[in-house]
């Protein structure tokens, strides 16, 4: 009933709460109030409520997958990637999501890393979002669009002398 109403409402809310209250520890319940409370946006709700049916149910893709993109949200981009490297994705079932989570945490990462001035292991995440994890259930496209990579990669070179490293990239 909470999605009948305007999000963020008193009535949603409520809704949501009582949902929770009702269903126990069902997990389609904790998964469509997490997603609640990420559309709120309410992030740090959303993960308490992530982290509590992902222990539960750890191998509930559904959940292991919301859960990666709410720590990737709240910009905890190391603890994301290790999520998405236990779970396995259906094909099809969520994988192009799961895919473009795996891409954004590893390049923040990477960005995070690059502003502490650890370009080498910037780097590594930089090659890490070119991968395409066979368990998140997406196989790579005949020629994916990686500029993205190719300029944060091509800024880490510049940034270590490495001219040859830097060569490697044409955008």
């Amino acid at each position: 009933r909470a999605a009948l109403y305007e999000t963020g409402s008193s009535q949603s809310q409520t809704d949501v709460a009582r949902a929770l209250g009702l269903a126990g520890d069902d997990w389609r319940a904790g998964w469509n109030a997490v997603r609640y409370y990420l559309d709120l946006p309410d992030s740090r709700k959303a993960e308490e409520l992530a982290v509590k049916y992902y222990n539960k149910y750890p191998g509930n893709f559904n959940l292991g997958l919301l859960y990666a993109k709410v720590l990737e949200v709240n910009k905890k981009y190391p603890l994301s990637i290790g999520v998405l490297k236990k779970i396995e994705v259906l094909p099809g079932e969520g994988a192009g999501e799961s895919r473009a989570i795996w891409r954004n945490a590893n390049l923040g990462y990477a960005r995070e890393l690059m502003n502490e001035g650890k370009y080498r292991k910037a780097v590594f995440y930089i090659d890490q979002a070119r991968t395409w994890p066979v368990n998140l259930g997406v196989g790579k496209p005949y020629s994916p669009d990686e500029k993205r990579e190719d300029e944060l990669a091509k800024e880490c070179y510049q940034k270590m002398n490495d001219r040859r490293g830097v060569q490697g990239y044409k955008h």
